[in-house]
């Protein structure tokens, strides 16, 4: 009898985890594409989301991002990623990106690490097109600060405007507010 209450308790708490997870990530492609929808409207683009299609059909076009921005001279790849808000993201080199999180106050060491494994294929993914490209990511839900590492020692600070390697990344509550920096 303990056993299936203890069984019972597990198998509500995974379940309990599994909503979750689910909820988060379907609010914040929602928020993405709420932002979106008024760039499209705001500036004129076609929007498309790569959601909808199937997986075979993503890795038989070789795509890796969530949504395209597209006008008449641009096209914009966008992707995403799920991060925690005590965060910060260091752009190691092309297709290494790190993410470091925890602690509880501004300007300490974060106690926890891991490199962005979710955005290498994006990262690597040089789409060929005739019309000029921009590849974006946006950090949802937000960071505390954005490096880059100009050397073995030194690291500056990434803006909405900079291009890392032939790719802008943004924080999700900047995105409208530096639309016209990214497509510069």
């Amino acid at each position: 009898m303990k056993w299936e209450i203890f069984l019972g308790v597990v198998i509500l708490f995974i379940i309990t985890i599994i909503i979750f997870n689910y909820v988060k990530t379907k609010k914040a492609y929602n928020n993405i594409l709420n932002c979106l929808i008024q760039i499209k409207e705001k500036y004129g683009f076609n929007l498309k989301e790569n959601s909808k299609l199937k997986n075979t059909e993503k890795k038989k076009n070789n795509i890796d991002w969530e949504f395209e921005l597209e006008n008449d001279n641009l096209i914009i790849y966008i992707t995403y990623v799920l991060i925690p808000s005590n965060s910060s993201v260091t752009i190691n080199s092309k297709n290494t990106w790190c993410l470091r999180w925890g602690g509880k106050r501004v300007g300490r060491s974060y106690p926890n690490k891991r490199y962005m494994t979710e955005l290498v294929n994006f990262l690597g993914n040089n789409k060929k097109s005739q019309k000029r490209t921009i590849r974006l990511v946006v950090i949802y839900p937000n960071c505390e600060v954005i490096l880059k590492y100009l050397n073995e020692s030194e690291l500056a600070t990434v803006y909405p405007k900079d291009s890392n390697h032939g790719i802008k990344v943004v924080k999700y509550p900047e995105i409208l507010a530096s639309f016209e920096e990214i497509v510069k």
